[in-house]
């Protein structure tokens, strides 16, 4: 109970002022869930490699040459389950370089998110196994497609009214966000679209996520300029 001109006291003005304007609560520091998501992401990448097994029935009369050739799907299918969590991280890490704070809902969708990722390894070691089976391709599809919409709800939650990054930041920087998000997405559903048609080895169309995103860096340093005062 206050009286006559008393201020209230300055902590309890200050938590009303967190909980008010979206500063960062307590316990919510990014860097830890920016090291959760590092930790994570290297896990999985490293875990990728299991997938490529030598065969326990291979006798040892065997040329390694020929070993080695057998396993090449095994290798490709390495490669572009590398290459696609190695995007997905440079979007968490571009994305997260640009968000001030981090709020309750954020935090949920990164954790959903992380447990997308950490089946990446099996969804891929799936599709390699049975790399001419339709629900195989289809299964590690749909997994980054879910992680690819669920980056997308992150980006999204931050950028409306601006709440959870600078209200400086380049509108074209948060176009470009989104424009990034959607490819994910895209490719996945053209994935799962194709082996549904009857191709073999559809998710190798992620291969084609290096090129677009190339494109799209172009056309962003072609087309966005930065005025004078606006953050990049």
């Amino acid at each position: 109970m206050f009286i006559g001109n008393e201020s209230p006291d300055p902590g309890r003005e200050k938590h009303m002022d967190i909980t008010h304007t979206g500063d960062q609560p307590a316990g919510f520091g990014k860097n830890r869930i920016e090291a959760l998501t590092d930790g994570v992401y290297a896990i999985a990448m490293t875990l990728l490699v299991l997938g490529v097994e030598v065969p326990r029935t291979m006798e040892e009369s065997v040329p390694a040459a020929q070993l080695l050739i057998s396993l090449i799907p095994d290798f490709f299918q390495y490669i572009l389950a590398f290459i696609v969590l190695a995007v997905l991280w440079t979007f968490h890490h571009e994305q997260f370089h640009h968000i001030r704070f981090i709020d309750r809902h954020i935090l949920w969708l990164n954790i959903f998110t992380l447990m997308f990722i950490t089946m990446v390894p099996f969804s891929s070691s799936f599709a390699d196994t049975y790399i001419t089976k339709q629900l195989a391709s289809v299964f590690f599809s749909a997994n980054l497609l879910i992680i690819g919409l669920l980056i997308m709800a992150q980006w999204e939650h931050a950028t409306k009214d601006h709440q959870l990054i600078s209200p400086q930041l380049d509108p074209c920087e948060i176009l470009f966000e989104k424009r990034k998000n959607l490819l994910i997405p895209i490719i996945g559903i053209c994935a799962i679209g194709l082996a549904f048609i009857g191709f073999a080895w559809a998710a190798g169309v992620f291969y084609l996520l290096p090129l677009i995103l190339f494109l799209l860096h172009r056309w962003h340093d072609r087309i966005c300029s930065v005025p004078p005062g606006i953050i990049r």
